[in-house]
């Protein structure tokens, strides 16, 4: 518990650190976000968005196996994104959401 207060305090008393990168996630998103579907499908996402769209999980595998060397995380959790958010927009965002959740974490 002891040590659950003591990191609370550390971040209460970096306020001003947490707003530069919120600053700087918010500035990022606004880059990112904006005109982002304004091009076609590229092929590189072309490629990836055919290997979400085979079934889960076999299909995925499959496919990566003859594809590509990935790790199958990102295939799999784009398999579901797709389904939720179809479109150009939906699926290049998915891509943005992780880059911007990384900033703060670095």
């Amino acid at each position: 518990m002891f040590y659950v207060k003591r990191l609370w305090d550390d971040l209460k008393s970096h306020k001003h650190d947490w707003l530069i990168v919120a600053v700087i996630v918010g500035v990022g998103a606004v880059f990112r976000i904006y005109h982002l579907d304004t091009f076609g499908i590229w092929r590189d996402e072309a490629q990836t968005i055919f290997l979400a769209r085979h079934s889960f999980p076999s299909g995925i595998l499959h496919a990566l196996t003859y594809a590509d060397v990935s790790p199958p995380l990102y295939y799999f959790l784009l398999h579901f994104w797709d389904k939720a958010f179809n479109s150009d927009w939906g699926l290049r965002f998915f891509s943005v959401l992780f880059g911007l959740v990384t900033v703060p974490l670095l």
